[in-house]
C-alpha cells in the first residue's frame, strides 16, 4: 500500500516534495512501532526512492538513515556508491559498512570519499593502512588527526615514504 501510494504521488511531485516525503518515510521506517508488513512496504518504498533522478531525494535518505544501524543494508550500500557528496554522508557515519566495504570505497573513491572514511569515529588498523596506501594528502591528514583511528606503524612509515617530497 505504501509503495503504490508513494509511486502514484511521486509522479507529479517536485524534487523538493519527493525529498521531504522520502525523509518522512525514512523517519517512519526507523520507528520501532511499525508492523512488519508496513515496515516491509516502507523499506521497498525507500529502495525505490534510490532511483529518483534528483540528488535531493538521495541526500535526504543519506541524512536520515546514514548513521542508523537499523537502516536497510541495501540502501546504505547503494548510497555509499552515489555521487561523492551524498556517499560521504553515509560513509562517514554508517555503522553498517564493514571494513572490506570501506577499503573498496577507498580504492574507488575520490578525495571526498577518502576524507569521509578518514573522519569516521572509529577506524580499524586495516582501513587506516589502506587509507595510508591510497589516500590523498587531505584524507591522510584527517586520519592522523582522528583520535578514533588505529594506525599501524608500518602504515605511518608508508605515509612518510609517499609524502616525504611534499614538505613533510
Amino acid at each position: 500500500m505504501i509503495v503504490r501510494a508513494y509511486l502514484d504521488w511521486s509522479l507529479n511531485a517536485s524534487a523538493a516534495e519527493r525529498a521531504e516525503a522520502a525523509g518522512m518515510l525514512a523517519e517512519m521506517f526507523l520507528e520501532n512501532d511499525m508492523a512488519d508488513g508496513a515496515r516491509r512496504d516502507a523499506e521497498a518504498a525507500l529502495l525505490l526512492a534510490l532511483d529518483d533522478p534528483s540528488p535531493l531525494v538521495r541526500r535526504m535518505l543519506a541524512e536520515k538513515l546514514g548513521a542508523s544501524d537499523r537502516a536497510p543494508r541495501a540502501l546504505i550500500a547503494t548510497l555509499s556508491h552515489d555521487v561523492s557528496d551524498i556517499a560521504a554522508i553515509v560513509i562517514a557515519n554508517s555503522p553498517l559498512l564493514a571494513d572490506a566495504a570501506l577499503v573498496d570505497l577507498l580504492a574507488l573513491g575520490d578525495a571526498t570519499v577518502q576524507c569521509a572514511v578518514a573522519s569516521r569515529l572509529v577506524l580499524s588498523a586495516p582501513v587506516s593502512a589502506a587509507l595510508c596506501e591510497v589516500g590523498t594528502i587531505e584524507s591522510v591528514l584527517l586520519l592522523i588527526d582522528n583520535p578514533g583511528a588505529s594506525i599501524p606503524v608500518f602504515a605511518l612509515r608508508r605515509l612518510m615514504a609517499r609524502f616525504s617530497s611534499d614538505g613533510g
